[in-house]
This record gives C-alpha cells, sequence and structure tokens, in this order.
C-alpha cells in the first residue's frame, strides 16, 4: 500500500492528514454529545429549542456528528492512498472540520434554526464528496465510487432530517435518521470487509488466510438496500406495517450472509490482537442487529435495540477499531504493539453496546440503569481514547524524529 504522508512539525502535526484532525473530533464528540446526552435524558429534557426532540438530536448527532468525523478522517487518508494524491492538509483541512463543528453547535443556538444547522451539515457533506471524489475520478477509480455515492446519499437524508425538525415534512424525521443509519452501516461494512481480512492476516501471521464468501459480497447489497427501503416504509408509514414481515424476512436473510462471511473469518488467536478482535467484535453486533430486526417481526427484540446494535456495538467498535488501528500505522507505529490502554478502550465501548442492548432485553425492569451505566461507560471508553491517543495524533510521525 501507498503511504502519503506531509511531514509538519510541533502543534501542526494535527493537520498533516486527515484521519488526524478527524479521529480526535470524533472521540472528542463521543464523549461529548453522550454527555449531552445523559445531561438531556436525566435532567434538562427542555435544553434544546422548542419542536426539537432531545430523542431525535441524539439519534441525528450521533450519525451525522459522532459516526460520520471517524469516517472522513478514514476517507481522506485513504484516497491518498488509493489515489496517489493529495487531499487537504493545513487550514483547508479545517475550512472543511468548520462546518462540521458548527452543524453541531446549531441545536443549541439561541437563534436556533434548523435551516442553519442543515445548511452547515450539507456543506460539509458537500465538501467531503468533492474532496473525496475529485482525485477518484482524476485517476479514473471507478470502483471507488460507490463509497463516495454513499457519501453523497447523505445529503438528502440530512434534508429529509431536517425538514422534519422544522416542521415541514413530518415524516422526514424518521426518514433522514434511517436513511443516514442504513448509509453509513453499509459504508462501515464496505470499509470493514476490505481491511479487515488483510488485518487477520497479517496480524496473526500463522499462514491463516480470511476466506470471503462470494454470495455475500454479490447479494449482500441488494438484499441490504431492499431491507433499508422495507424497514423505513413500514416504520414511517402505517397503512405498509404489513411491511414488518418481509423487513423481518430480509433481515434474517442479511443475518444468515454476514455470519457466514464473519465465521469464515474466525480464527481463536485474534483474541491475542485486540485491534483485530475488535473489529471482529464489531462486526459481530452488525449481525446481531440483523438478528434483533428479524426477531422484531416476530415480537420478541424491538426496534431500539436492533438500532443500538448496529450503532452502540457495530458502527460504535468499528470506527474506534479503525481509529486505533490507523492511527498508529500512519503515524510509524507499530499496530502489532498498541498501548496496553486499547483493552480497556475497547470493552468499556462493547460494554456500552451490552448494557444498552443486552441490558434492557434480558432485564427490563431497570431499563434506566442499563440507560445510564451504556452513556457512562461509552463516554469513559472514547475519553481514555483522547487520552491515550492525543500525544500520538498531534504528534509527528515516529520516522521524523528518527530523522537527522
Amino acid at each position: 500500500m501507498l503511504i502519503i504522508e506531509t511531514k509538519f512539525t510541533g502543534r501542526q502535526a494535527i493537520l498533516e492528514s486527515g484521519f488526524r484532525l478527524f479521529f480526535l473530533l470524533a472521540a472528542s464528540a463521543a464523549a461529548l454529545l453522550m454527555g449531552l446526552w445523559f445531561g438531556l435524558f436525566n435532567f434538562s429534557p427542555a435544553a434544546l429549542q422548542p419542536g426539537y426532540s432531545p430523542l431525535y438530536w441524539h439519534a441525528h448527532e450521533m450519525l451525522f456528528g459522532f459516526a460520520l468525523a471517524p469516517i472522513a478522517g478514514f476517507l481522506l487518508t485513504a484516497v491518498r492512498n488509493w489515489t496517489g494524491r493529495t487531499t487537504l492538509v493545513g487550514k483547508p483541512l479545517l475550512l472543511l472540520a468548520l462546518p462540521w463543528l458548527l452543524a453541531r453547535l446549531a441545536a443549541f443556538s439561541g437563534e436556533f434554526s434548523p435551516w442553519i444547522a442543515a445548511v452547515f451539515e450539507c456543506l460539509f457533506l458537500a465538501g467531503l464528496a468533492l474532496v473525496i471524489g475529485k482525485p477518484i475520478l482524476l485517476t479514473k477509480q471507478w470502483a471507488q465510487l460507490g463509497i463516495v455515492s454513499k457519501v453523497i446519499l447523505l445529503l438528502p437524508a440530512s434534508l429529509a432530517f431536517h425538514l422534519g425538525v422544522a416542521g415541514y415534512w413530518a415524516p422526514g424525521t424518521l426518514i433522514g435518521l434511517n436513511a443516514a443509519l442504513y448509509i453509513i452501516l453499509a459504508l462501515v461494512v464496505t470499509l470493514v470487509r476490505r481491511v479487515m481480512p488483510l488485518f487477520i492476516e497479517r496480524g496473526l501471521n500463522n499462514g491463516f488466510v480470511p476466506r470471503n464468501s462470494a454470495l455475500t459480497d454479490r447479494w449482500g447489497l441488494v438484499v441490504f438496500l431492499l431491507f433499508a427501503l422495507v424497514d423505513t416504509a413500514f416504520q414511517v408509514v402505517p397503512d405498509m406495517a404489513a411491511l414488518a414481515p418481509l423487513s423481518a424476512m430480509l433481515a434474517a436473510v442479511l443475518c444468515l450472509l454476514h455470519g457466514a462471511r464473519l465465521s469464515a473469518w474466525y480464527h481463536r488467536q485474534i483474541w491475542g490482537k485486540p485491534l483485530v478482535w475488535v473489529l471482529f467484535l464489531a462486526y459481530a453486533w452488525v449481525v446481531l442487529g440483523f438478528l434483533l430486526k428479524a426477531l422484531q417481526g416476530l415480537g420478541v427484540a424491538s426496534h431500539s435495540l436492533a438500532i443500538h446494535a448496529f450503532a452502540a456495538g457495530g458502527i460504535g467498535l468499528a470506527t474506534l477499531g479503525m481509529m486505533a488501528r490507523i492511527s498508529l500505522g500512519h503515524t510509524d507505529r507499530n499496530v502489532n504493539q498498541p498501548p496496553r490502554a486499547v483493552t480497556a478502550i475497547f470493552l468499556l465501548v462493547f460494554l456500552a453496546a451490552v448494557c444498552r442492548v443486552g441490558g434492557p432485553l434480558l432485564l427490563p425492569a431497570v431499563y434506566l440503569f442499563w440507560i445510564i451505566a451504556a452513556q457512562i461507560s461509552w463516554s469513559a471508553g472514547f475519553l481514555l481514547f483522547v487520552h491515550v491517543y492525543y500525544p500520538i495524533l498531534t504528534g509527528v510521525r515516529t520516522d521524523a524524529l528518527a530523522s537527522p
């Protein structure tokens, strides 16, 4: 793999590559946004502007705020390596991050308007799509356009959400949230599919080669697209409630397809490699999410539990694991010897997902306890990531330190 880095020094190092700035923003946002959700949920639900449900704010911010930041950092860095062309560094990188930040602050502005937040959010998404799409087009790497298209599809999802919040299109809120969740989930699964077999093979270095399912590669995306459309339709339109069994059936198919792929990637030695097993567990949460969506059709599990399996377990752990590994590899550190604290970081976020999904499922009588435990564990995990990785993300590469 071609590694392209622009060597900055001192405090400028954070602007050397997209992953540095956006990974730090992502982890900080994960802890801060969850802390705010803790306050809104338990103490002050009226802190937001009138008409803006704290529940919708939480869902929106964890998708468009937290989840998008590490994806942006990954794509800005990966596209440089795929195409051999520089994406953004220095002040232009800051300018891309600015509308992302302003969109987060807009909901707490005294002059809040959904349109202000929508404009900033769409500026960020459009800017990201342009920055990663241009070098891909110039180098004619058509196979990468699927990733760019997913980023572009987040634009109408954002607009639909804000139309709903503004009161112009009531179904838009749920449509926007569902679309964003499934687009981001598709992005994460696509990226994990690309890198995880290689990470396992190199991490174990024992001759084990993870097998990939041609069936999942061929049909997984088609079935997922149908599932996302059907699942959203029956949730949003009351007259389409009859689609619930079809949604459950499609989810069951996806559970089997992705479960088969995951089992083909398994080797018992992964448990000795934190940067490997964290991605394995993340993918397992995605499989569990599809299982819970299938059980929802039988009335056994709730929509909320399935969504949090996808979001807290799947997206949360996958982005965390990718940030932890990429931050080491792209600063010339040894990915086979990560900081000792990464195990605690991963387990805290894993515990948050267990509390949020497993707790209410097994012991619903203390639902509030499980929610608070999940909030605290999630925030603690990402705060620990910031503490451990801040010197790495803001410091110079180790090869630069070694240079005369």
